[in-house]
């Protein structure tokens, strides 16, 4: 999910360079609530699997 959640911000960027830039114009803040939406999947997504005893996943 991290993967999906940094193309969501990538995705972000671009809306936001055109509509400053005004080579790709939509609508007011698009880049911005694009590249939030982008964070909150990438956070929600790098959430280390838990065990039954509480420790992390890790190897």
């Amino acid at each position: 999910m991290q993967v999906v959640g940094a193309i969501i911000i990538a995705v972000g960027a671009f809306l936001w360079c055109g509509n400053v830039f005004h080579f790709f114009p939509t609508f007011p803040l698009a880049g911005y609530v694009t590249m939030a939406v982008g964070g909150f999947v990438m956070k929600k997504g790098g959430k280390p699997k838990v065990d039954d005893q509480g420790k992390g996943n890790q190897q």
